[in-house]
């Protein structure tokens, strides 16, 4: 919940900060309700991935996907080592980072301070969570999208269910 709301840094533009943010960026990619972009957002490195990728910039691209192989290789093996060894705890941890993601994909937002891009853009960058204005028929459609969206999951969940048992 803290980690989404965290206010992008800046960070150096070293070879071991491009390999570091690979390694982490890859890592976020295989849980669920962690987006590596995200990640790369906060530590600052996203636009300047995406700098040396529009330059082709060889070194920084090969020292980053060094970091994502040698991240997903180790903690792929991490992640099937907790499995097998605290399956229980690493299923309530991963839905921590589930309902901790909530924060960022709640639909009604308050903008408390912006910032311009490098494109000249005015983003936001610190947003509050509000309650949904109940007069709004939009927010019944949210609402109801997301009630169908847990039924359709629901009911696909006790087919697979089912289909495993026969």
């Amino acid at each position: 919940y803290i980690l989404v709301g965290a206010v992008p840094v800046e960070t150096p533009r070293s070879y071991l900060a491009f390999f570091i943010s690979g390694f982490i960026a890859i890592c976020a990619m295989i849980l669920p309700g962690i987006s590596g972009s995200f990640l790369l957002v906060i530590m600052g490195k996203y636009e300047q991935i995406l700098t040396a990728l529009n330059q082709r910039d060889l070194p920084v691209i090969l020292i980053f996907i060094a970091g994502c192989i040698i991240g997903l290789a180790l903690f792929a093996r991490v992640l099937s080592y907790l499995f097998a060894k605290h399956h229980d705890i690493l299923i309530a941890g991963l839905m921590g980072f589930m309902i901790g993601s909530m924060r960022k994909v709640w639909p009604w937002k308050e903008i408390l301070m912006t910032r311009v891009d490098s494109h000249g853009e005015i983003v936001p960058v610190v947003e509050k969570n509000i309650f949904p204005n109940l007069d709004s028929p939009v927010t019944y459609l949210c609402i109801g999208l997301g009630i169908a969206g847990f039924l359709l999951v629901t009911i696909l969940d006790k087919l697979q269910t089912t289909k495993e048992h026969s």
